[in-house]
């Protein structure tokens, strides 16, 4: 553990060397360390935690390790200079009019403001996980996808132009200057390969998809983000847009379709409503039964529907919500992010906000009113204020301060906890409850055991918990269930859909009896995701290639591995869908190459 205690001492935070020590957090874990493992690990102070997770971004974007031996270690994981074909999201993000404008400042002022600009555009990248390729005079381009790529990509860098675009604001009242964003944002094929010379290298992307960006960027007005047509095909569900008809585009033979970004939809969540709905018939019926004995008995019940990425749990969520509502139930829905989660807007605290009938953009002294509320009327203890405070992002007063900064990581949770029983419980008086946590695949330690409250609370109250997680990676074990005696835990496995409700939804596609949607449903294997967006994309560009968003999964789930067995699937896929062992190892040149991770990995 020496390489984190270093680390931790490179950035003054060497206190927390025994903490992390106790806690095996080792350079293999430490990239993935959330806000709610600092505060698990005595990491109070917000800047403390902001210091080391800037840090631990700066690690994940230089390829680096906090060890002296990272470059070792690191062996052919680290991308490397062979080029290599991907489909990823680029962004190109300007600053308005700002020739004119230096042209009004002292050159320090101008150096200055750009490096500002720089830093808070790098930041929210960074924070989305995505890559700063390059800064080209006060453009920053970056790239979502290379050299690690994530299911939603395109919604990644949307959501970076409207923080960009949000940031401004702040930017405006730091330099005294009117300052605003274009930024154009492309997805498609690139090669993303070390590119340079013998004097300097550099790992960056090259292909139509960065040009197309860049000349977005040019045509966007001050304030406005303009995406191509295959970044719309990606976000549509969760982003309103506005068509701007197809636009000249310079270096383009043909027009482009382009569309405005106009906002992000409530929550940050897709419009699963717009989604086509199909059998699940027998799912359905199970969760109508709980419905009915949770409104007779007054008692609730936990229910987790399980799957792999794109089967369809969002969907079919959603459809429970809508029958639970029929019903008379109150529904609260939640949602757990791998990236871009704020301080404050973690999934728990999202959900608790939502049972106090608070708004998103509720400032502290609304949540503050709120708080005096629920302590007159929850039955809370004048010690359960400091638990209450740090649910709803409230400032500790000085009385409560000392005593929140003295309490280890368990006493805080366990008095959260608490809270969150006491306010379902108060919730439900009123009108029995659906609480739906989406994604909890992506839950850190501390949610898991805050969601246990939740949970816990479904015994006797007519409140029904309804999760969704992927088989892979579930975090529901024995252990998590065993922690929550009592309930009734119902899971829900989510197979491949039939090819008869496979059909249902080409029908509404326009595409039923026909060798197109045939092919389609043969190459979906039941997947309701993957069957939309084979047909959305053959609408549009023909059935030959793979639609973006499912090369956006493949990726997600390569990049993962190994680069051993990465390059092994690369390969494996030249050979088709089914091959023997033999004619691969051949292919990759290792006569000893075992297959196992591939096919654990499914």
């Amino acid at each position: 553990m020496s390489d984190i205690a270093g680390f931790l001492k490179s950035l003054g935070l060497e206190d927390y060397a025994e903490a992390f020590a106790a806690n095996d957090i080792d350079s293999d874990t430490l990239p993935y360390l959330t806000v709610e493992d600092l505060r698990e690990l005595g990491m109070t102070s917000v800047g403390h935690r902001r210091k080391l997770l800037r840090a631990i971004e700066d690690l994940q974007q230089d390829g680096a390790a906090p060890a002296a031996e990272a470059e070792e270690a690191a062996g052919d994981e680290t991308p490397g200079p062979d080029a290599e074909r991907r489909q990823v999201t680029v962004l190109f993000a300007d600053l308005a009019g700002y020739t004119n404008l230096s042209n009004t400042l002292d050159p320090e002022e101008a150096h200055a403001l750009l490096n500002r600009y720089f830093a808070c555009v790098d930041s929210i990248v960074r924070h989305y996980g995505g890559s700063v390729d390059k800064h080209i005079g006060d453009s920053v381009m970056a790239v979502f996808g290379a050299p690690y790529a994530h299911e939603d990509d395109p919604l990644r860098a949307v959501r970076v132009a409207a923080d960009i675009h949000d940031a401004m604001a702040g930017l405006e009242g730091e330099v005294g200057r009117e300052l605003k964003a274009h930024i154009g944002i492309a997805s498609g094929q690139v090669v993303a390969s070390g590119t340079g010379s013998d004097v300097h290298t550099e790992y960056t992307v090259t292909g139509r998809s960065v040009n197309l960006a860049s000349r977005l960027q040019d045509l966007a007005a001050a304030g406005e983000t303009l995406i191509s047509d295959g970044v719309y095909a990606n976000v549509e569900q969760a982003v309103e847009c506005s068509a701007k008809s197809d636009v000249a585009v310079k270096g383009f033979s043909e027009p482009i379709p382009v569309w405005r970004v106009d906002s992000l939809r409530a929550g940050h969540t897709a419009d699963r409503s717009r989604q086509v709905f199909a059998g699940r018939r027998r799912e359905l019926r199970q969760f109508e039964d709980l419905v009915e004995d949770c409104r007779e008995s007054g008692r609730g019940h936990v229910v987790v529907l399980r799957g792999e990425a794109g089967i369809g749990k969002s969907r079919l969520a959603e459809e429970l919500m809508r029958k639970a509502e029929d019903r008379g139930f109150a529904t609260h829905r939640t949602m757990i992010f791998d990236f871009g989660v704020g301080q404050g807007e973690d999934a728990v605290r999202t959900m608790v906000r939502s049972l106090l009938k608070l708004e998103a953009s509720a400032g502290v002294d609304a949540r503050r009113a709120t708080a005096d509320a629920i302590m007159a009327s929850a039955a809370l203890d004048r010690s359960d204020r400091v638990f209450l405070n740090d649910l709803l992002d409230i400032p500790q007063p000085e009385d409560l301060r000392q005593s929140y900064d003295a309490m280890d990581s368990a006493t805080r949770t366990q008095g959260m906890r608490k809270v969150i029983a006491r306010i379902v419980k108060e919730a439900s008086v009123y009108d029995a409850l659906v609480l739906l946590i989406e994604d909890i695949h992506w839950a850190g330690a501390t949610t898991l055991r805050l969601l246990t409250a939740l949970a816990a609370t479904t015994a006797d109250n007519p409140a029904i918990a309804l999760m969704t997680t992927r088989v892979e990676g579930d975090p529901l074990d024995q252990s998590w269930r065993s922690s929550v005696p009592g309930i009734s835990m119902n899971t829900i496995d989510l197979g491949p859909l039939r090819e008869e409700d496979a059909m249902q939804i080409a029908r509404q596609f326009g595409a039923a009896a026909t060798s197109l949607a045939q092919q389609c449903i043969s190459r979906a294997g039941g997947n309701p995701l993957f069957l939309e967006h084979l047909l959305r994309h053959a609408e549009r560009e023909g059935a030959e290639n793979v639609p973006d968003s499912i090369q956006s999964l493949v990726l997600a789930r390569a990049d993962k591995l190994p680069a051993r067995d990465k390059r092994a699937l690369q390969a494996a896929a030249v050979l088709g869908q089914r091959f023997w062992p033999e004619p691969l190892r051949h292919l990759i040149g290792e006569p000893d190459y075992d297959c196992a991770a591939l096919l654990e990995n499914n």
